[in-house]
């Protein structure tokens, strides 16, 4: 069996493709914009061209086959992509167009589970049994793997971290309010600090933005909270709270050995990951029982974790808990 796969992300802005090893070594990848697979009706075709163009052939079978991540909801057993609204697709079954193109074997699944197996294989989750997988970037997303084994729940919906509960009446991408993604991502941290801005409040955050609040980013609130600036801090205590209390309600439930927190926010040590840690740790174990307590471990893979994910996948069918 070839030893290398086709590992493919698609996100909202940027496509990735690269050739992972069965180790989970990605030995060349490229990056581009994604903007041209907006049309679902030319998706699949534009996709393979980009593949060919990526591996210099039209043959596939040095390969052991195709690994795909996507960015929102995926139907994994149908090997589709049931919506994703930042590329306007609905019902695009990917899978079974780019096999019929390739002739080779084709996995396909939301970026948040073959991130998740890329640590389960590659990263901090190497020789766990269990973990709590989560995310906090641009949105926040989050996979919960179980006797190593990712838990799907009905109909791939399994480990929304980003769509727990966290109070407050703010709107989410998904329709719903108070989602967890609208304390702890990125793209409404930085709405809540323009807003902020906007009212003459956060002095550091439009300093550093040269007087635009427009300019604000996530980036320009960790720098200003770097300088006590109060609101940039508010904003990112408000988000390390909601964040600390979703993963120790998740761990209450499952109890797993980890929780491994990574993504651009995640990984912001200082005013979200030790605060998470120290938190979790703390608060995961009940009193009076023997148990240790859950360990709260960065993410190893960094953004490469989806496209490794996917490469792997390719050589193990994804496992699947069905708790209905």
């Amino acid at each position: 069996m070839p030893q290398t796969s086709i590992a493919v992300e698609i996100g909202g802005s940027v496509l990735r493709l690269g050739i992972v090893d069965s180790l989970g070594a990605i030995l060349r990848s490229h990056r581009e914009d994604s903007s041209h697979l907006c049309d679902q009706a030319t998706a699949s075709k534009l996709l393979y061209a980009d593949i060919v163009e990526f591996i210099g052939s039209e043959s596939f079978s040095e390969f052991a086959g195709i690994g795909i991540s996507m960015a929102g909801l995926v139907d994994n057993e149908a090997r589709s992509m049931v919506s994703a609204s930042n590329l306007g697709w609905r019902d695009l079954h990917m899978g079974d167009e780019m096999e019929a193109r390739t002739g080779a074997r084709v996995t396909v699944d939301k970026d948040t589970n073959m991130s998740a197996l890329g640590e389960l294989q590659a990263g901090a989750g190497k020789g766990l049994d269990s973990f709590i997988y989560a995310s906090l970037g641009t949105g926040v997303g989050g996979a919960v793997v179980y006797g190593g084994k990712l838990i799907r729940g009905i109909g791939n919906r399994g480990g929304e971290f980003g769509h727990l509960y966290a109070g407050g009446d703010a709107q989410c991408g998904c329709g719903l309010r108070g989602c967890l993604e609208t304390v702890a991502g990125g793209a409404h941290i930085t709405r809540r600090a323009r807003e902020e801005a906007m009212r003459g409040q956060g002095a550091e955050m439009l300093r550093l933005a040269n007087g635009d609040p427009e300019a604000i980013t996530p980036v320009t609130v960790v720098q200003a909270a770097k300088q006590d600036d109060e609101v940039s801090l508010g904003l990112l205590s408000d988000a390390e709270l909601a964040v600390g209390v979703g993963l120790l309600n998740a761990v209450r439930m499952i109890y797993p050995q980890a929780v491994i927190l990574g993504g651009s926010i995640g990984s912001v040590r200082k005013f979200i990951f030790e605060p998470v840690k120290e938190y979790v740790e703390r608060m995961s174990v009940l009193p009076g029982t023997n148990l240790p307590s859950v360990k709260v471990l960065p993410a190893a893979l960094g953004d490469t974790a989806a496209l490794i994910g996917a490469g792997l996948s390719v050589f193990r069918d994804l496992p699947t808990e069905i708790i209905p």
